[in-house]
């Protein structure tokens, strides 16, 4: 550990925000028997190994560009226009709401599945197809330690780890990285991506968040990843299990945890959890269903029908007036 710790570091960039800088990360190829295992029908491919990278985000303008070539290529019935302001507002919004959905199935599987089973948080480049939708991922490494990520915050006794500690007391340890860990990938890493989509194509943040949220619900409830718990040795079991449940009760939570491990005057700029509840149980014909909170507005592109679990299905008079829900 010590090693480690060595070559770990933050740094401040982007208006004092902390950037993670994982030089202390773990081999890659520490995660190659995720990618061949159970979970590969689901986990993105490894398009690039060991290639490092200072920044993971494009610029607006390249984003814009994406929009439109995704527009061309996926939306062909949509008006052709040079820049995203010629499309009408609700138009250009469910053209990026549409975009993101491989962008967040992308990001959410690799990102969870890797925390959850190994601890470890990834660092990641997108790669992108000639669609301009999400392909798959570029790694430089297989991922920090959550113990590495808040090394500074155990170093002055926080929360202390040690070989005498009990498989309970380690469990709410990992709980409290987990949700520390977490925090800071919504603000570091997602909250940019939703801010950027916002200002670039004018869409609705809590449309993204909620798309977002429910890619996550759905991939930590899914048969793959269960099963993987399923198959951990005796010795890694209760801290997955542990980071499990603290990554499930994350989207459950209006507000976002506070961890003892980070200062909240560096992380929590968010005034609540974007991510909370994404979907409501409701009745419909007398069975309960399934409801996003929030309608993802696909339907507003040529050619696109309502989802079966949308809002608008269960009140069709919000959507003559246009209302999301």
């Amino acid at each position: 550990m010590t090693a480690e710790l060595a070559n770990f570091s933050h740094s401040r960039a982007d208006g004092g925000k902390p950037r993670l800088h994982p030089c202390g990360a773990v081999p890659f190829a520490a995660l190659q028997p995720l990618w061949r295992g159970s979970l590969a029908t689901w986990l993105p491919p490894v398009i690039e190994d060991g290639v490092d990278h200072a920044s993971t985000m494009d610029s607006d303008a390249e984003l814009a560009s994406r929009l439109l070539v995704f527009a061309e290529r996926q939306h062909p019935d949509l008006p052709r226009v040079v820049s995203l302001t010629e499309l009408e507002p609700l138009q250009a919004e469910s053209l990026a709401s549409e975009w993101s959905r491989s962008l967040f199935y992308r990001l959410v599987v690799p990102v969870l599945s890797v925390l959850v089973l190994t601890g470890r948080l990834l660092s990641y480049r997108l790669h992108w197809t000639p669609d301009q939708s999400v392909a798959g991922l570029q790694l430089p490494h297989g991922g920090l330690p959550q113990s590495l990520l808040w090394a500074s915050a155990l170093s002055v006794g926080r929360m202390t780890l040690t070989s005498d500690a009990s498989v309970d007391d380690l469990a709410e340890q990992e709980q409290s990285l987990t949700a520390a860990s977490l925090s800071w990938w919504l603000e570091q890493e997602l909250l940019p991506r939703m801010l950027q989509l916002e200002r670039v194509a004018g869409c609705r943040s809590r449309i993204l968040w909620c798309t977002l949220a429910t890619y996550w619900r759905w991939w930590l409830q899914s048969a793959e990843l269960t099963a993987c718990l399923a198959t951990l040795s005796s010795d890694q079991a209760p801290l997955a299990k542990s980071r499990y449940a603290q990554a499930l009760e994350f989207i459950e939570l209006a507000s976002l945890p506070i961890s003892a491990l980070y200062e909240p005057t560096r992380l929590l700029q968010l005034g609540r959890n974007p991510l909370y509840q994404p979907l409501r149980l409701r009745t419909s014909g007398g069975q309960p269903v399934w409801v996003r909170r929030v309608c993802c507005q696909r339907y507003q592109l040529p050619g696109l029908a309502l989802c079966s679990y949308c809002p608008l299905v269960q009140a069709p008079a919000l959507r003559r007036r246009g209302v999301s829900s």
